[in-house]
């Protein structure tokens, strides 16, 4: 917020920062306001006139659902119906997030690749993206009901998780002011720790803070459209941060079958598009003049890697068997020289659709070329093992 304030001072704007703790900026008048209260809300808005309201204010994503409606839904609510009803507002501009289509759970894929900036929930268990869902729909609701009267100008950025620009590692600081670093996304953090399996989102929808703060001024700063409107638009990096395809990723979280039936995901089995971004950033660009520029993958990053997802159908009385030599089978390759990433996981769903009497197994190999895959190829355990577990 004060980032963004200083940029607005410089730019001849008056700048008022509304907070639930008392702050000091300099050239800043700094209001005191519970968002959660009706009476502390209006009061804002009895003594004071915004052109723009840009609204930032929320709890963080490890939220419980209590606090996600309270403070996300409610409290938006609140400034939207009190700031068009009492202080005449028209503009309003709302810190959405990319979480608000609830994909980060293994049964609940996008429909499209790239997701639409306005993207419906899939209905995914997270409270924070579900109250992220409702405020959108909330006020698309309050534009399109009692806000056409008003003309109500209400733009909605999905922003993905604000990182440091480059260089050094790229880092996160919540709200809390706990920082972080932010590591590419990959196929170890799909792994299997004890019961839970985490889906990198955060990495592959990181977006520099340089270019965040860039998208909200624009996005304040674009002239009013008096006619009114609802609009959304997605604010991530330029390329995924990710050391693995996009597609490798998809289609080892929600499954091959799945993933392959995400509309547009063929798109990104193209060279040119493995890091491609999981949003479409056109309407950004066409509303706001909004590009962005950094790219969060490292230079060095190495564009020849061989990625592979192989399914193995093993009959019930050798599973015990394949297991054990499938184990060998890792315990070695990972030694290998050039061997990024290598593992097997048990598919249980029936998405796969074993015949009976047969389990399902998957394969997930990443190496740093195709040289380095062909010598694992010619190597003795791979020689020795894979024809018996093929046998």
């Amino acid at each position: 917020g004060k980032s963004l304030a200083s940029r607005f001072i410089k730019q001849g704007h008056e700048v008022v920062g509304a907070s639930r703790k008392k702050f000091e900026m300099e050239n800043v008048e700094c209001v005191v306001v519970n968002i959660g209260d009706d009476a502390s809300v209006r009061t804002l808005y009895e003594t004071h006139k915004f052109d723009v309201v840009l609204h930032l204010a929320g709890c963080l994503g490890w939220c419980d659902m209590s606090q996600a409606i309270q403070v996300n839904v409610d409290a938006t609510r609140r400034i939207l119906e009190l700031g068009a009803s009492v202080g005449k507002v028209q503009k309003f501009v709302l810190a959405s997030s990319v979480a608000a289509v609830t994909t980060c759970a293994p049964d609940f894929p996008p429909q499209k690749l790239p997701m639409p900036a306005d993207h419906d929930s899939v209905k995914g268990p997270w409270p924070y993206g579900l109250s992220k869902a409702l405020v959108e729909d909330i006020a698309k609701v309050i534009q399109t009901t009692n806000g056409k009267e008003k003309n109500l100008d209400i733009l909605c950025v999905r922003i993905g998780n604000v990182v440091t620009d480059p260089p050094g590692q790229p880092s996160h600081k919540d709200g809390a002011g706990i920082e972080y670093p932010v590591f590419p996304a990959s196929l170890e953090y799909l792994a299997e720790t004890g019961e839970q399996r985490v889906f990198p989102e955060a990495a592959i929808t990181s977006v520099a803070l340089s270019d965040q703060l860039r998208c909200l001024e624009l996005a304040v700063n674009i002239p009013v459209v008096e006619s009114g409107r609802f609009t959304t638009v997605a604010c991530v990096a330029p390329r995924a941060y990710s050391d693995v395809p996009v597609a490798a990723l998809f289609r080892a979280w929600y499954g091959k079958e799945k993933a392959d039936k995400i509309q547009g995901i063929e798109d990104y089995d193209k060279p040119e598009n493995k890091r491609k971004p999981i949003y479409d950033l056109e309407p950004a660009r066409k509303i706001l003049g909004w590009v962005p520029q950094i790219d969060l993958n490292p230079p060095e990053q190495k564009e020849d890697r061989v990625f592979l997802d192989i399914e193995k159908r093993v009959h019930d009385k050798n599973v015990e068997a394949w297991l054990k030599m499938a184990q060998m089978l890792a315990a070695a390759t990972r030694q290998e020289d050039g061997c990024v990433y290598y593992d097997f996981v048990h598919v249980e769903t029936s998405e796969n659709e074993p015949t009976a009497n047969e389990q399902s197994f998957r394969i997930i190999e990443s190496w740093s070329s195709q040289a380095a895959l062909d010598r694992h190829a010619a190597s003795e355990h791979f020689c020795r093992l894979v024809p018996a577990m093929d046998a």
